[in-house]
């Protein structure tokens, strides 16, 4: 849609449109002063430092993929991967547990990624996109900042750095490719910027709340949509190990799914129980 707009020039654009947005968040939900706390205090602010090279990463790795023709697929590929890698450092760095059925539903779920990861190249934009937002999960997991103040706290140690590559683009011989975009299609690239604040919010926000295990399953959703985009709208394949790969990572979330409900209903019965706290 953006035509010749760079990779960078789209990292860049969103960072600087999209501080402004979570500036103005943290100020109407009056959590100022817990972003300068936030900022003041070393062991909190390390943890920001490394959640804030961790979402560059992914940010520019999906830029690449899903600008570029022909890797559209590793877009959904690398966040398919990315729960099933979500639950190593759950387990060894916050000994989270999983229940049998927990690990029946990411055996197939992970046999449904490996039919699709061997039916072509060896997928490195995929593999850069799981890891780097399973261990951004992590580590916004362990830094104790508010969804609203983190988001603000990663986009204010980028923007310097976007700001400057954005003036010097601007001001290089034949300048930024996004100057000549029309004037709907810059509006456009604006407005993308600023949207990028809300699913990072709601994703801090499951971050801080789940256990680690539950909330990288939750993020089979994504990569189904846009699995199903790069086939309907991008006119990808699908054949052979993709429809295997679609079917079984859906017969993992039923899986999951029926454990969930019958752990919930057990939990709840225990709750009520007579007796119990």
């Amino acid at each position: 849609t953006l035509g010749s707009a760079g990779a960078w020039e789209l990292l860049a654009m969103r960072i600087v449109t999209g501080l402004p947005v979570a500036l103005a968040l943290v100020v109407w939900a009056g959590r100022a002063r817990e972003l300068w706390d936030a900022v003041r205090s070393w062991k909190t602010y390390r943890y920001m430092l490394m959640t804030t090279a961790l979402i560059t990463v992914n940010w520019f790795g999906f830029i690449v993929v899903i600008t570029t023709k022909g890797l559209e697929l590793q877009a959904s590929l690398g966040y398919y991967i990315t729960p099933l890698l979500s639950v190593a450092p759950g387990m060894v760095v916050l000994g989270e547990r999983l229940r049998p059925l927990q690990v029946v539903a990411r055996v197939v779920a992970g046999v449904g990624v490996l039919a699709l990861t061997l039916e072509g190249q060896w997928p490195t934009c995929a593999i850069a996109l799981a890891l780097s937002f399973s261990f951004y999960g992590l580590m916004r997991k362990r830094a104790h900042v508010g969804p609203m103040v983190g988001i603000t706290i990663e986009m204010g140690n980028l923007f310097p750095l976007a700001a400057a590559y954005l003036a010097w683009s601007w001001l290089a011989p034949g300048g930024l490719s996004v100057a000549a975009l029309p004037p709907a299609k810059l509006g456009l690239l604006f407005f993308a910027g600023a949207i990028t604040v809300a699913p990072l919010l709601w994703f801090n926000h499951g971050a801080q709340r789940l256990r680690l295990s539950t909330l990288g399953f939750i993020q089979f959703l994504a990569p189904t949509g846009q699995f199903l985009l790069a086939v309907l709208v991008m006119d990808q394949k699908f054949e052979g190990a993709r429809v295997v790969t679609f079917v079984l990572i859906w017969l993992s979330i039923i899986i999951y799914s029926i454990d969930s409900v019958r752990h919930h209903r057990g939990a709840r019965r225990i709750g009520t129980a007579p007796g119990s706290s």
